[in-house]
């Protein structure tokens, strides 16, 4: 059995996505890809370079991201790794956005992981994937295995076990 799930911050990127779910030697990711929205708010985390979804009860939020489709168990233990304490790994339903004009959608089950942690430090704006990519922030990620210690400490228990 596989599953889904729908991300909508620095897992848009394939670079960090292969990272997370294949590991350090990463190269190709096999999992089906799809432009999807939902309806939460998108926020912006102080300090931080990745953002947080919550839920607003405002029809009118909705953000863009990316559905995930084949994920197998060990991808979500390495999703909920990643993801750590702060998110809570939550079922929701996204509208796939099946032609350009965003007038087609499809709402398919999956996963989002919800901003659970401290409420304060959320600012009221978007998370750009291009100024995460492009601004070199991808790359300190990449280079900084402190953002993938945790998905990489899940590795060598599993290879172990």
């Amino acid at each position: 059995m596989t599953a889904a799930a729908f991300f909508y911050g620095t897992l848009m990127s394939p670079v960090v996505r292969n990272r997370v779910l294949c590991g350090a030697d990463a190269s190709v990711d096999h999992h089906e890809l799809k432009n999807s929205k939902i309806k939460p708010q998108h926020a912006v985390l102080k300090g931080r370079d990745y953002p947080a979804v919550v839920y607003t009860g405002d029809d009118k939020d909705e953000i863009t991201g990316i559905l995930v489709q084949g994920l197998h168990e060990l991808d979500v233990k390495r999703l909920d790794a990643f993801e750590g304490p702060e998110y809570k790994r939550t079922p929701v339903q996204v509208a796939v956005i099946l032609d350009d004009q965003d007038t087609q959608q499809e709402l398919v089950d999956c996963d989002v992981y919800l901003w659970i942690g401290d409420k304060g430090i959320l600012e009221n704006h978007g998370w750009d994937l291009e100024d995460f990519v492009n601004g070199g922030k991808q790359k300190e990620w990449l280079q900084d295995r402190c953002e993938f210690f945790s998905v990489d400490d899940l590795d060598i228990h599993h290879n172990v076990v």
